[in-house]
């Protein structure tokens, strides 16, 4: 006996020659036309750089905390292709580390000043207010350790010399403002002694492992704030690419912030030292 189509639409019995329903004219399922579609189908990519942030619909990445990776992709924006599989691999591991190169390396040249410029690139503001804090702090430290406490060595009062020198160039106009700031981190970063490497070291360690987790934990935030706000689904995708992002306005700040407590770090050392009157 010839087995029969049911049309899913109407429910008509139809011939298993047939294709299409003959009394509303639906397509009939047939499981070898359907097997064709899946053998020409193209398995979808991971990545799809012609997409907006490199993602596209078909992603086989797990939610983040309940929030899809498109939504984390949006908040994310650039280099979401490289960091978004980087957070739902730290999902699925339920792991706090996951190695961070931009943090970690301007951590290690600049110690957690350096890296606190990362943070503000990623409008990780509170994150990189703690870094900043704990650079000025070891920058005074350092001033205290190699200039103020006493039996300090010959080598301590070069170097309030050779900052008191380069003060003294820029003011009579021989050198220029970028030339001061050049000669005055160098100075500085000289003078900082063993403290700046550990510093430095540390700050790599740790910006480099638990970056990308606070950020983790910034970007579950901040989307579950945009959901309590209601906010209407005609601008819910410009409110994730608004909260989120890259700020290149706060790392300007930052830079400018940086070189200021350097000028401040030398005035100090020189006011301290009696150089400077």
């Amino acid at each position: 006996m010839e087995e029969k189509k049911i049309c899913s639409e109407c429910g008509t019995e139809n011939e298993e020659k047939f294709e299409f329903c003959k009394n509303c004219g639906k397509e009939l399922y047939s499981e070898k036309r359907e097997a064709e579609r899946r053998a020409k189908a193209t398995p979808p990519s991971r990545y799809d750089h012609s997409a907006p942030y490199g993602f596209n619909g078909n992603m086989n990445i797990p939610d983040i905390d309940g929030i899809s990776t498109e939504e984390v992709a949006a908040f994310v924006g650039k280099k979401a292709h490289k960091i978004v599989p980087k957070l739902a691999k730290m999902q699925v591991t339920s792991s706090k580390v996951s190695w961070c190169w931009p943090a970690a390396i301007l951590g290690y040249m600049l110690g957690p000043l350096g890296a606190a410029l990362w943070y503000l690139y990623r409008k990780m503001y509170k994150v990189a207010l703690i870094f900043a804090a704990v650079g000025i702090l070891l920058m005074g430290v350092q001033i205290a350790v190699s200039y103020v406490l006493p039996n300090t060595s010959s080598q301590s009062e070069i170097g309030v010399e050779d900052i008191m020198g380069i003060y003294e160039d820029y003011i009579n106009g021989e050198i220029t403002f970028d030339e001061y700031m050049e000669s005055l981190t160098d100075s500085m970063n000289a003078s900082s002694g063993p403290l700046s490497d550990i510093s430095g070291v540390a700050t790599l360690v740790i910006a480099g492992l638990f970056s990308y987790h606070w950020y983790k934990k910034q970007i579950v935030k901040s989307i579950m704030k945009i959901r309590a706000n209601n906010t209407d689904p005609r601008y819910y995708h410009f409110a994730l690419t608004a909260s989120g992002g890259t700020s290149a306005g706060a790392v300007i700040l930052g830079i400018v912030v940086y070189y200021g407590v350097i000028v401040g770090a030398a005035m100090a050392l020189m006011f301290t030292s009696g150089s400077l009157f």
